[in-house]
């Protein structure tokens, strides 16, 4: 499987899709800030590659911490 890689947008629709608790805007303000301010959100530090500028997340990255919100609620 290919390492898909998503714009800020694209990966808050994502984690829409697999975590409702937030709506896809929500996801998005949470990616925004999370770089700089994950301690304060839920300690999960997202790692993004900037590409032209732009930051990009891959579905390894997403995956992963939709898997942890999983595991955690159990």
């Amino acid at each position: 499987m290919q390492n898909e890689l998503f714009t800020t947008w694209e990966a808050a629709r994502f984690l829409a899709q697999w975590l409702p608790l937030r709506s896809q805007k929500a996801w998005y303000r949470y990616l925004y800030t999370n770089p700089r301010d994950y301690l304060k959100q839920d300690g999960y530090k997202l790692n993004v590659q900037v590409i032209n500028g732009e930051r990009r997340y891959s579905t390894a990255v997403l995956t992963a911490f939709v898997n942890a919100h999983f595991s955690k609620a159990k």
